[in-house]
């Protein structure tokens, strides 16, 4: 991932008198004057609902004022952030400390950091897809070096090193390319001898070579089992939930349905051409004003934590029904 420059912005605000004022700020930024100087220190987010500029105008760069920006302006244009090579507008702020972003300045065998971030990237998005097809780990050697890679990649990520942009897509492919069952009746010996060349592949930098490996067999996963038609899935789906088996009714709900996550403007199917994002809005209802009868009244008695451990499955049905 490339670094993010935090120079600052130039902003022209056109007061309509004609005469421009320049505004420096980042996103917008919350300015306040310090007591104990006459420097601004920058805080606040570019979502808060307001922010407050130091203004200097360019015939007069040693005055300043203040403007608050409440509304949109008659004219705003803001420029790319770009180093600024005049001091005084680089003097007009000071930003706190703060730690850079990681970059991708790192080499995976001879690959470079940004295309092994690029070619994980492109392959966690479709592998997340896949149906489920994984061995266990084998014990022995070649276990103990797979749990090492992947111990690897989670303290690449906490211990922010330059390969934390990546690490954590990294921590799932590599369990979903190299543990992809090669077969329905291979057997032990065989995941070991395969589980050894695809960490070697792994190592080398050779993910593309392993993607390909695992999307054949997903494909052949495919052709050889039927998939249940929708009504089968719903009548399956319908019996374990009113046998109370919630578990397993969500487990095979996910073992037999290829969806992922679905898109807030893509349109759901069966629900007369409306978008995702509407069908959600409908499955909750309008809010209402609280009746006085859910508000407790006058001083409310402290009540002991453990009366609270005895809430539990059974005791929310009870007094739900």
């Amino acid at each position: 991932m490339p670094s993010v420059n935090r120079n600052t912005t130039s902003r022209w605000y056109n007061n309509g008198s004609g005469n421009s004022n320049i505004i420096s700020g980042i996103c917008s930024p919350v300015r306040s004057q310090r007591p104990y100087d006459n420097e601004s220190t920058i805080s606040g987010r570019s979502s808060l609902p307001k922010c407050i500029s130091n203004v200097t105008s360019p015939g007069n760069r040693n005055s300043t004022s203040w403007m608050s920006c409440l509304g949109t302006p008659t004219a705003v244009r803001c420029e790319s952030p770009v180093p600024s090579t005049n001091s005084s507008h680089t003097s007009l702020f000071h930003l706190p400390p703060f730690k850079k972003c990681a970059t991708t300045s790192f080499k995976w065998n001879d690959l470079d950091g940004s295309e092994a971030c690029k070619e994980l990237s492109r392959i966690y998005d479709d592998v997340v897809f896949w149906r489920k097809n994984l061995f266990l780990v084998p014990s022995g050697r070649v276990g103990k070096d797979f749990v090492s890679e992947m111990c690897n990649l989670l303290q690449a990520y906490s211990n922010a090193t330059a390969m934390e942009v990546i690490a954590l897509k990294a921590f799932v492919v590599l369990q979903v390319l190299l543990l992809q069952k090669p077969s329905a009746k291979s057997k032990s010996r065989d995941h070991v001898h395969h589980l050894q060349r695809r960490l070697n592949l792994w190592k080398e930098g050779r993910f593309d070579e392993l993607f390909r490996e695992g999307k054949a067999i997903q494909q052949r996963l495919e052709s050889s089992k039927k998939p249940p038609s929708n009504q089968q899935i719903k009548r399956i789906f319908s019996r374990l939930m009113v046998q109370g088996k919630v578990n397993a009714a969500l487990r095979y709900l996910s073992d037999n349905t290829n969806g992922g996550i679905l898109a807030m403007d893509e349109i759901v199917e069966g629900s007369d051409g409306q978008t995702a994002m509407n069908v959600l809005k409908e499955k909750h209802p309008a809010s209402q004003p609280t009746p006085n009868s859910a508000l407790l009244q006058g001083p409310v008695n402290d009540i002991p934590a453990v009366i609270f451990d005895q809430i539990d499955g059974d005791a929310i049905k009870r007094a739900a029904l």
